[in-house]
């Protein structure tokens, strides 16, 4: 079991010497990718000497594989050396591998979360920093965005996507071996108000609550995206509406003529 020293405070302590090792942090999530099917082995045959073995997919190379430059069998072989006239002992050298074919056992289910420093844990003024936490197997799908998790996994470092004018930068992530949820927020805030209704008939109650006043209403949704963030409406609007997306055109062209309409009867009524 892990011990204190395999522990880090915080996401931000994490360092390039710490490649290579077992660490242990706590976070929150703060973005999850999609799940994906990735191929975690894959088995190959020299084609010299006929040895089998299996290769995992490395997590420094975008989890793609890394063919050894020769044989790692370590066979050895006695041929007759004409040049010192007695048998000559060799191992193969080969360079010449055969991916034979996998099973279902080889494939295994991928994802990819962000976990972040936790906000109650850092001071005023302080930049939360985050790393990319890689899930194999079972510990797919096992968080969501805002659950404050505890991560155990092995550092390593990869290339960041290249971008055109910009250095090439290496960045941390973490191989996850155990990632458990400490504490979720939304399910304890509906066990605790006892609220669990969802879908069209909250979205209608909380519009009829605010009828007459949909300003309010906006004002109320703003506030509730992102509530450890305070004195950003405008970042926050601008997230709702791109999480949100755009409406049809027939409904779009339709609402466009009812402000027409308001300001027409606005400019009669001055």
């Amino acid at each position: 079991m892990p011990g204190v020293e395999f522990a880090k405070p915080s996401v931000s302590l994490l360092r390039v010497s710490d490649r290579g090792r077992f660490v242990k942090f706590a976070g929150t999530v703060i973005r999850t990718g999609a799940v994906k099917v990735v191929q975690e082995w894959r088995e190959f045959q020299c084609e010299n000497c006929g040895h089998r073995f299996s290769l995992r997919a490395s997590p420094e190379s975008g989890y793609d594989f890394e063919v050894p430059q020769q044989c790692r069998s370590g066979e050895k072989k006695s041929s007759w050396d004409p040049k010192a006239k007695r048998p000559k002992t060799m191992r193969c050298a080969s360079k010449l591998f055969r991916q034979l074919p996998h099973g279902e056992e080889a494939m295994s289910d991928f994802q990819e979360v962000r976990v972040q420093d936790p906000m109650q844990a850092l001071g005023a003024g302080v930049i939360p920093q985050s790393v990319c936490v890689s899930l194999f197997g079972d510990l797919v799908g096992q968080v969501q965005p805002g659950d404050s998790v505890s991560v155990e996994g092995v550092v390593w470092q990869r290339w960041r996507a290249p971008w055109v004018g910009k250095r090439l930068e290496l960045e941390l992530f973490v191989e996850a071996s155990h990632i458990e949820v400490v504490d979720n927020s939304a399910k304890s805030k509906r066990q605790r108000t006892g609220s669990v209704s969802s879908g069209p008939d909250q979205f209608i109650e909380f519009w009829t609550r605010y009828r007459n006043d949909k300003w309010q209403g906006r004002a109320a949704l703003i506030r509730s995206t992102a509530p450890w963030l305070s004195g950003v409406p405008v970042p926050k609007l601008a997230l709702l509406l791109t999480l949100i997306g755009g409406a049809a055109p027939a409904a779009l062209d339709y609402h466009v003529l009812e402000v027409r309409r308001g300001a027409v009867r606005r400019r009669r009524h001055l």
